[in-house]
């Protein structure tokens, strides 16, 4: 997304990147469904939060999360100054600019239900933090609280260390 930078490159990147994202991500659940169909509970539980694999996973969706969203809204700006920019050529900073006319292409990425949104929803709800919510769940495994403290413990390793946090 860092990449965009006028109409015509994010109707680019939409075609050569958010276009193929859904099957990609489908195919990645899938991949998790496999796992998932061939465990047991306990070793499904055991493999998910034995996992460093997870840690880093779960870390890198925290700063994705805020990556995203600061690219979000950098990309509205850009909008913004597409439609300041179209004013100005108008020689009218009131005039009525709608941004389907001036930068289609990042209009419609910035839309809800666009191509953006299959990133939204991955960084949100995936399917490993379903998983995970429901291990933590799981009833008839006396050794779940032992594994979920170690995890705990573990996971604090990997905690993504921010500057000013």
């Amino acid at each position: 997304m860092m990449m965009i930078t006028s109409d015509a490159i994010a109707a680019d990147m939409n075609k050569r990147v958010f276009k193929v994202l859904k099957d990609r991500y489908e195919a990645s659940e899938r991949k998790i469904d496999l796992i998932q169909a061939n465990r047991t509970n306990k070793d499904l539980a055991r493999e998910f939060l034995e996992s460093d694999g997870v840690h880093l996973y779960l870390e890198d969706l925290k700063v994705n999360r805020i990556r995203f969203n600061l690219e979000v809204k950098r990309l509205a700006n850009l909008e913004k100054q597409y439609i300041a920019r179209e004013r100005e050529i108008l020689n009218d900073p009131l005039a009525k600019v709608d941004p389907k006319d001036v930068c289609p292409n990042l209009h419609a990425l910035l839309q809800l239900n666009g191509p953006l949104d299959i990133v939204d929803k991955s960084l949100g709800e995936s399917k490993m933090t379903k998983i995970l919510d429901e291990i933590s769940k799981m009833k008839k495994m006396d050794a779940l609280p032992a594994m979920m403290q170690k995890f705990q413990e573990r996971h604090e390793v990997f905690k993504a260390k921010m500057k000013g946090r």
